[in-house]
């Protein structure tokens, strides 16, 4: 089972991404870690700018497994550039955002709140992609609980 997903999450990283400059869309996926690397599991995030792409709405949704438990996590939010991580030309980008959605673990439904932290480093631009590995840091927490879990994911994709 663990080589499955192993070379499941290869193949992942490997399917290259839509990418490009403008900074409109952006879409990720990659392997992520849960509960202090109990779980492992896919993430992928959707994005669209606004407000002068300072600010762009997100979309997520992430499925973990390990330690016998199974968890899927939907979520929306928003996502907010600092000004030097919205210029054209720059290499590294710093975002960081708040998510409400919900969460699925062992047969259980919860609404779950969080944010989080990311760092973007461009590897390959051109005149119409900018193709990204993106480091994301989150914490959720579940209303009804105070249980709270983190997750850090490894994303590679790209803006257009």
């Amino acid at each position: 089972m663990r080589s499955s997903r192993f070379w499941l999450v290869v193949a992942m990283l490997l399917v290259p991404s839509a990418a490009a400059a403008d900074g409109h869309r952006a879409i990720f996926f990659g392997l992520s870690f849960s509960n202090g690397s109990l779980l492992t599991g896919v993430h992928g995030t959707f994005d669209a700018g606004m407000a002068g792409d300072r600010v762009a709405v997100v979309g997520d949704l992430s499925w973990h497994t390990g330690d016998g438990t199974d968890r899927t996590m939907y979520a929306a939010g928003l996502r907010f550039l600092p000004g030097y991580s919205r210029k054209s030309t720059s290499r590294h980008l710093v975002s960081v955002h708040a998510l409400v959605g919900g969460a699925r673990e062992s047969g259980d439904n919860a609404a779950v709140f969080g944010g989080g932290a990311a760092y973007e480093a461009v590897l390959r631009r051109t005149t119409t992609a900018r193709v990204s590995l993106r480091i994301q840091g989150d914490v959720f927490a579940r209303t009804g609980s105070l249980d709270s879990f983190g997750r850090v994911s490894v994303l590679l994709g790209g803006r257009w």
